[in-house]
């Protein structure tokens, strides 16, 4: 007969011990490097929306700046009686007088354009704009457009707005076409 050798249960986990071969380890760290690239990863995505989305309210702060000095330079076309100081200088431009470049920021001076008659706060320099009187051309004996000023001469203006948001790369040129009648 044969008999098994019957061991102590301590004996046997001892036996049993001895040959793992450390497979839960492996996985162990296998998942713990997974888990730290998802972080990393996810980390990186929320960095990215984060300046996203200040570029976007940065651009957007720009553009109200452009718009509200747009604005601006319309009223003061609309206050206007005659079109006399259109001479080259302080942002008031003839039809014969070169403008400066608005695609150069160093054109945006004191000399070449006109300040924002306002503040508007949370930006890194006040918006302006220039005018330059495009053209007086004689309205239509009829009108729909702009009936008030049938039969009279109407003076084209094209404004143009320089507005910068917190940040001074963040630059939007804004510009539209008034006429009036003096």
């Amino acid at each position: 007969m044969h008999t098994k050798a019957h061991m102590p249960s301590h004996q046997l986990h001892w036996a049993h011990r001895g040959r793992q071969s450390g497979a839960v380890l492996a996985v162990s760290l296998i998942i713990l490097l997974l888990l730290t690239l998802i972080g990393i990863t996810a980390m990186r995505v929320t960095t990215m929306e984060e300046k996203m989305a200040g570029n976007t309210r940065n651009r957007n702060l720009a553009f109200q700046a452009a718009e509200s000095a747009l604005r601006d330079g319309e009223a003061y076309v609309e206050s206007l009686t005659t079109t006399s100081g259109f001479t080259g200088a302080g942002g008031l431009y003839s039809e014969t007088d070169a403008e400066p470049d608005y695609t150069n920021s160093a054109s945006w001076s004191a000399t070449t354009s006109r300040a924002y008659s306002s503040t508007f706060p949370g930006v890194s320099s006040a918006p302006r704009y220039y005018i330059k009187i495009l053209a007086v051309v004689a309205a239509p004996t009829t009108s729909k457009v702009l009936p008030s000023t049938t039969g009279a001469a109407v003076t084209i203006f094209r404004i143009t707005a320089r507005g910068v948001g917190a940040n001074p790369n963040a630059e939007v040129v804004l510009q539209s076409r008034y006429g009036k009648t003096f």
